[in-house]
């Protein structure tokens, strides 16, 4: 086996030539060192055509044809060939790409190289591990080179995070400088921009915006022509630089966009490469006033991932944050209003800057922000920045000001919010005092301060008082608003119902009952819908409920649609990197305004398609219920897939196996309604027949077993039908088959 580094050196100099004179030498040193390179590699290629069963390992091949020579001339070996590049191997030989580690066996690798694997983790370790390696991307050689610097070093793994740019090039523990991370993806950039110089300005845009999902026409106005652009990124995916999805859509690995948004200026004002084209395309992209949510949701996460990427005192322009703006009042408008967060700190930033910390512009996009922290369930920093704000309304515009109003109104809630419900009633009564002076009793506004004094009131046991209060709102939103309104009246759904015509669901109803009691609590206080996990051995009625869910909070006005989409993890995920975020996009656009029902939730093992589906369920939360379904002993293990799986699926709902009696009842009940009687001595056998079903707990199916068992006593009630017309349509015990079959 001879190892030949077949890269480029940029100075001319042959490396796979030289490498065969290196061959050379080691066979014939004798007379090697007395010949010329092209001589001793001429000799090392007869060699190779005398002697059979060698291998030949060409690494970091840039330009597949100069291999042709070789493996035309030398047919006695084998030979083995990495690259970055992948395209133009099609008439050479096979190829295999090298993908990424799975997420369990990156976080593994990691903390042995980092702590070793005789020692315990420390509390917490894994879980900043898991992070890690996500921002890695999976990638066995970042893992590696982060594993050993961390050794080495005894740094923490979340400040490692935090500083991953600074240390991308670090060749601590052993790590070869010239094998890093970041030199290896410089010398990729130098063969790029070799090829196409506009592929690194279009790679340097991309580096500021999601890895995931990048729509190819966002990047149009970098190339004027249709053609450069496809040729400037043919050659980055040729390079392994970027890879193609679905719908025209482009992906980067994460870790590649860290090393290009650390390289260049870190001047006060100056831009990286890059940054200002991004911030470029989306001020052009940006949709116009009033477009639909559809133009919205590919760029969104492309709006955040600038938003939030912004190097220090670089603060975006004017129009940058007019693009801000825009994506962030499309985020408000449906109460999504916890996800701007990055753009409106990008935008206080920037009216900071710009215009003073007084400004009433600045003054709104303070309050902006705090509205996005409360909704995010970070109250403390609400707090601080509301209670700014009010202080310095009163201060330029006065106590009653409609925006002083505001201010305190939400100030309030927030406090609301924290558990510091006495300090809410104390603003709260002031808020309703002056909008009933300067709005009237029946204004809008001040319902909403009546009504949110009211829940204060009963928050602190003051029951009288909170009472009186709701009545009053009850009573002006009826007459005022009509009893149609969602926010007056939220009308009961039919599930319990359906539930109580169905056989040994008891605990269920009664858990959804109690369900049902908390999303109408939850949807009087602006929380969005809940992803629901359905938990349960095989034929428990997960799947039957399901298709009701849907068609009961229709019912309650929380649904427009209430139809129930039902897949199955093969739906979602794609067999290819890249296509499976496409996929769940599709999948979740069908169940919207309706309930999407994954079954054997458990095998959604892919990382793209299970971020997918979480960044989807964020973004739909006011027009999606998602209901995942499991047997218990896989469940656990679904929500442990990801971090963010459990603060998701917040709402469990356990179906606990049928009883014997249970199960005759269903049949009982199939039976009816199919027309037949099923006698006292068929339903004892059948029990019978369901204890003997039970004892192989791997093949029981709970109420599944109840069509096959039907089925078995149709058949022998025909036979005896056959035999004697006058045969009643009664199931007797000889119908039900013997309790050993």
């Amino acid at each position: 086996m001879w190892w030949i580094d077949a890269a480029s050196t940029g100075d001319g100099t042959d490396n796979i030539l030289s490498g065969l004179a290196a061959l050379a030498m080691r066979l014939c040193p004798q007379w090697a060192v007395t010949a010329g390179t092209d001589a001793r590699a001429a000799w090392a290629i007869s060699w190779l055509q005398i002697h059979p069963g060698w291998l030949l390992i060409f690494d970091n091949v840039e330009d597949p044809r100069e291999l042709n020579h070789y493996l035309g001339t030398l047919q006695g070996g084998h030979f083995l060939a990495t690259s970055r590049i992948s395209t133009g191997w099609h008439s050479i030989a096979p190829t295999m790409p090298l993908g990424l580690l799975d997420p369990d066996a990156a976080v593994t690798l990691l903390c042995i190289l980092a702590f070793g694997d005789e020692h315990a983790l420390p509390p917490g370790t894994r879980e900043d591990a898991e992070a890690l390696a996500a921002e890695l991307g999976y990638l066995p050689l970042a893992l590696e080179q982060a594993g050993a610097y961390l050794h080495e070093t005894g740094m923490a793994l979340a400040d490692y995070r935090t500083l991953l740019g600074q240390v991308i090039d670090s060749d601590a523990g052993g790590i070869d400088s010239e094998r890093t991370i970041g030199r290896i993806w410089d010398h990729s950039l130098v063969a790029v921009e070799t090829r196409n110089p506009q592929s690194v300005t279009v790679l340097s845009a991309i580096a500021w915006f999601a890895p995931a999902d990048i729509p190819r026409a966002l990047l149009a106005p970098l190339c004027p022509e249709p053609a450069a652009l496809d040729e400037a990124l043919g050659v980055l995916r040729a390079y392994s630089m970027i890879a193609y999805g679905a719908e025209q859509s482009l992906h980067v690995h994460r870790l590649v966009q860290t090393v290009l948004r650390h390289r260049g200026t870190t001047a006060p004002g100056a831009y990286r490469p890059g940054r200002e084209e991004a911030e470029r395309l989306i001020q052009q992209a940006t949709p116009a006033a009033g477009a639909a949510a559809t133009e919205w949701h590919r760029l969104l996460p492309h709006f955040m991932a600038v938003a939030d990427s912004a190097p220090e005192h670089s603060p975006p322009s004017t129009d940058t944050v007019d693009a801000y703006e825009a994506a962030a009042q499309h985020l408000y408008q449906p109460g999504r209003d916890g996800h701007a967060i990055p753009l409106r700190t990008a935008v206080l930033a920037q009216r900071v800057e710009t215009l003073g910390s007084e400004h009433p512009d600045t003054l709104t996009a303070r309050h902006n922000l705090a509205l996005s922290y409360g909704q995010a369930g970070r109250t403390h920093e609400a707090i601080a920045l509301l209670e700014q704000v009010l202080a310095e309304r009163e201060q330029l515009l006065g106590s009653e000001h409609p925006d002083t109003l505001t201010a305190r109104h939400n100030l309030a809630l927030s406090h609301a919010q924290a558990g510091r419900t006495h300090e809410a009633i104390v603003l709260l009564e002031q808020v309703l005092a002056e909008r009933e002076q300067l709005l009237g009793s029946e204004h809008p506004d001040t319902l909403t301060a009546r009504h949110n004094l009211a829940h204060s009131y009963w928050q602190t046991g003051q029951m009288r008082e909170a009472v009186t209060l709701q009545k009053q709102v009850l009573a002006d939103r009826e007459r005022l608003l009509s009893s149609e309104r969602p926010d007056t009246l939220i009308r009961d759904g039919t599930l319990v119902t359906a539930l109580d015509d169905m056989a040994g669901l008891g605990t269920v109803r009664d858990a959804l009952t109690e369900l049902k009691n908390r999303i109408r609590l939850h949807h009087a206080r602006g929380k969005s819908l809940p992803a629901l996990l359905f938990v349960g051995p095989p034929g428990t009625g997960k799947t039957t409920v399901a298709r009701h869910v849907g068609e009961w909070l229709q019912s309650l006005g929380l649904l427009r649609k209430g139809h129930v989409l039902e897949v199955t993890c093969a739906d979602l995920a794609a067999e290819c990197v890249g296509q499976s975020a496409s996929k769940v996009r599709a999948v979740v656009h069908q169940a919207l305004d309706g309930v999407l029902f994954i079954d054997e939730a458990y095998a959604l093992r892919s990382s793209e398609a299970v971020d997918s589906l979480i960044g989807e369920m964020e973004y739909w939360n006011d027009r999606l219920v998602v209901i995942a379904a499991g047997d218990p002993r896989t469940m656990d293990a679904f929500l442990l897939s990801n971090s963010s799986m459990a603060s998701r699926f917040t709402e469990r709902v356990e179906f606990p196996p049928y009883s014997t009696d249970e199960l005759v009842e269903v049949l009982r009940r199939r039976s009816a309604s199919e027309g037949y009687i099923l006698t006292p001595e068929a339903a004892e056998r059948a029990g019978q027949w369901f204890d003997r079903r039970r004892t192989d707990p791997i093949q029981f199916s709970n109420a599944r077993e109840v069509p096959d068992v039907f089925s078995a006593m149709e058949i022998r009630l025909a036979r005896r039908f056959q035999a004697d017309p006058t045969t009643n349509f009664t199931f007797i015990a000889e119908d039900v088959p013997p309790p050993e079959e």
